[in-house]
């Protein structure tokens, strides 16, 4: 609601009219009609009686869609439909020509559209960032919409390419979430790569690109990608911690990083830390990973980074960007794991333990858990799905005995907890 009366009044009066709405009501609080009716005389009577009515509106409105081949193209159909009426700022569609040039069309309510995107251009639905993405939030599927949408919303070349690159920062990174990107090999990304605008679409991108370099059918396309991706990789990728990075091969991470990760890791200086969130995102491999973040995890003058490096190693044993850690490998990282539940006193720190745990089928391990449930904080409902884990992995042996008894009292659990913990039969 609040992008659409943004895209309905303009920057200057959306901001100035919030500006003033925190003034007046800086010491107290403002409900939702008494809000929207400070856009009177921005906003006609009607629209601003219309959001204030569809304040309560659950229903959210719907898009549906068909592609079809065509001669030089492809052709869209859509149809919109609002049931609670919560549309208020048109939904826009905008062609761009295999030219560059752009045709903008509107989805409107009951009246369907179809547009043709030409081979060489591509489509971006809501440039201007007004609507929630249209998967889920419009009713299409994530396999549908990245099956039927998505190839569209990528396939430019040429001049469609560069516009693809100048005109929306958000189509970039609606785009590139759902792992695709325009048709451009290792010789083009760097000039592609450089050409948006928005960080999250060059992280999204680069984790694109990493793929691509692992997909790689002949090592001269590889190594190729790699000499591509090394010096952005270094130099300018966004600095931050992203699983996405997790994307890009061990030998690439490794000569990017290797040398510049070791000089880092004694450092206790701010920007050191924040260099070092960002070189753990990257994949050194197994073993390299659990010495190197495994220290910082431990060693880190910053509880915020060595949370983050539990996180990184838990990442390692259960996210597809990370190679997997072996079964020859597992002792360590079960033992590593063991030590940090442990120490373990807050509700995060617990999540990224026990998800390692249980990824590594730890079964001696989590019998240990049983005190812990009750001392992090977990809700009703995140106890009785951590009990059920745990029946799950032991399989009812021992080490379930060990966490049943090291959980008593169970009058101090949750309700759902203590029956599922009595009566594991009855997880779900």
């Amino acid at each position: 609601m609040l992008t659409q009366v943004r895209a309905l009044v303009g920057d200057d009066t959306f901001w100035a009219v919030l500006r003033t709405v925190l003034a007046d009501h800086a010491l107290g609080s403002i409900d939702g009609p008494t809000f929207l009716r400070q856009f009177a005389g921005k906003l006609d009577a009607a629209t601003v009686e219309a959001l204030i009515a569809s304040l309560p509106a659950k229903g959210g409105p719907s898009i549906s869609l068909s592609t079809t081949p065509a001669s030089g193209g492809t052709t869209v159909s859509f149809s919109l439909t609002d049931p609670g009426k919560t549309l208020f700022a048109p939904v826009k569609l905008t062609v761009i020509e295999a030219n560059g040039q752009a045709q903008q069309h509107v989805l409107a309510v009951g009246t369907p559209l179809v547009v043709t995107v030409p081979d060489g251009g591509y489509l971006a639905p809501d440039e201007e960032d007004v609507h929630p993405l249209w998967s889920p939030s419009f009713g299409l599927t994530y396999d549908r919409f990245a099956a039927e949408m998505v190839p569209l919303m990528v396939s430019a070349t040429g001049p469609a390419l560069t516009e693809l690159g100048s005109r929306s920062a958000s189509h970039q990174e609606r785009a590139f979430a759902y792992g695709e990107l325009p048709n451009v090999g290792a010789d083009q990304f760097t000039a592609f790569y450089e050409a948006l605008d928005s960080p999250t679409a060059r992280r999204r991108a680069i984790g694109v690109a990493c793929n691509r370099a692992q997909q790689a059918i002949t090592p001269g396309e590889g190594v190729a990608w790699q000499a591509s991706l090394q010096p952005l990789l270094m130099n300018r990728a966004p600095e931050l911690f992203s699983s996405t990075y997790g994307a890009c091969a061990v030998p690439i991470a490794r000569a990017a990083f290797d040398a510049e990760f070791a000089s880092l890791a004694t450092s206790t200086s701010p920007a050191a830390m924040r260099r070092l969130e960002h070189l753990i995102s990257f994949d050194y491999g197994p073993a390299l990973s659990l010495e190197r973040i495994g220290a910082l995890a431990t060693r880190a003058p910053s509880l915020a980074l060595r949370d983050l490096a539990v996180l990184r190693l838990t990442f390692q044993t259960n996210h597809p960007n990370y190679t997997n850690v072996m079964p020859a490998d597992q002792p360590a990282w079960r033992a590593f794991f063991r030590l940090r539940l442990a120490e373990t006193t807050s509700e995060s720190r617990f999540w990224s333990v026990f998800d390692a745990m249980t990824a590594l089928s730890d079964a001696e391990g989590l019998s240990a858990l049983g005190p812990k449930i009750k001392r992090v904080g977990l809700g009703a409902d995140d106890q009785a799905y951590v009990v059920c884990e745990v029946f799950r992995i032991t399989g009812g042996d021992a080490n379930w005995v060990a966490f049943q008894n090291g959980a008593k009292p169970w009058s101090a659990l949750a309700s759902a907890a203590a029956t599922v913990i009595a009566t594991p039969s009855s997880c779900q």
